[in-house]
């Protein structure tokens, strides 16, 4: 009697273990499917894009660059790349993540790139006025050049006041270009002032220009602004007050223009 409970309890267990089976594998069967890149976590996505444009800058292949982005959800790949530039160079993230975002966005933008430095006249200053508008520089004092500074990295070519009543903010306006005068991408600049200090980066408006960067001031502020990581600072930088012909005044910007020293 012992005997058959005993085969009647393994009967009943394998048959549990059987029926389990069926309905897990053929009844009620789990979906199961490989991860793809657009179900990574955010910070995962970052570190993805980081590759793509490493990637990218080995081989050049601007349209896989397009095909990987648009695996990991992305609808606009100029604007991301764009802001994961931005904000890794507000970070502080090291050279090479930064340049290499800078790259693919100015690979993206496709014909906007420019691929010679150029002055833009609605952003960049301009050496032609009108006779009947021709700006001047009202009684204030020149913004001073550093005068005992060693560069290491960098040699500053130009620092002055623009008047270009086009823009709607002022602006610190910058130009760095590499030892044989090419716009250079991916290069940090670092801004302080009285109240606060932020991290930016050329490279980022690839419709003006590769080497290109801008910071809005605020006027009546003094700034000092330092290009690479050891190359000194330029300080007393300020929006100076300027006058068209019509008598109209408005705030001015600088303009810095920098080269890599051979």
């Amino acid at each position: 009697m012992m005997l058959i409970r005993g085969n009647l309890l393994f009967m009943g267990i394998g048959v549990g273990i059987a029926i389990g089976l069926i309905l897990g594998w053929v009844v009620y069967p789990r979906d199961v499917g490989l991860a793809s890149p657009k179900d990574l976590r955010e910070d995962y996505k970052e570190i993805y894009m980081v590759m793509v444009a490493a990637a990218h800058q080995g081989n050049g292949d601007v349209e896989r660059a397009r095909v990987r982005l648009a695996a990991l959800g992305v609808s606009e790949p100029l604007e991301a790349i764009t802001a994961l530039a931005q904000r890794s160079a507000a970070k502080g993230s090291n050279t090479f993540d930064v340049t290499v975002l800078g790259e693919l966005a100015l690979a993206l933008s496709g014909d906007g790139i420019q691929t010679e430095y150029v002055l833009v006249a609605a952003t960049l200053p301009t050496q032609e006025h009108d006779s009947t508008v021709l700006p001047e520089i009202l009684d204030t004092e020149p913004t001073p050049l550093p005068t005992a500074t060693v560069i290491t990295e960098y040699r500053l070519i130009v620092n002055e006041p623009i008047c270009n009543e086009d823009l709607a903010v002022p602006l610190l306006q910058v130009q760095v270009d590499d030892e044989q005068g090419s716009p250079l991408p991916g290069v940090r600049l670092s801004v302080e002032w009285s109240s606060g200090q932020d991290l930016f980066a050329t490279g980022l408006y690839p419709e003006v220009g590769p080497g290109y960067a801008n910071f809005e001031m605020i006027p009546g502020e003094r700034y000092s602004l330092r290009v690479g990581s050891q190359t000194m600072a330029v300080r007393g930088l300020v929006s100076e007050q300027c006058r068209t012909g019509n008598g109209s005044v408005f705030d001015g910007s600088v303009f810095l223009h920098w080269q890599r020293d051979e």
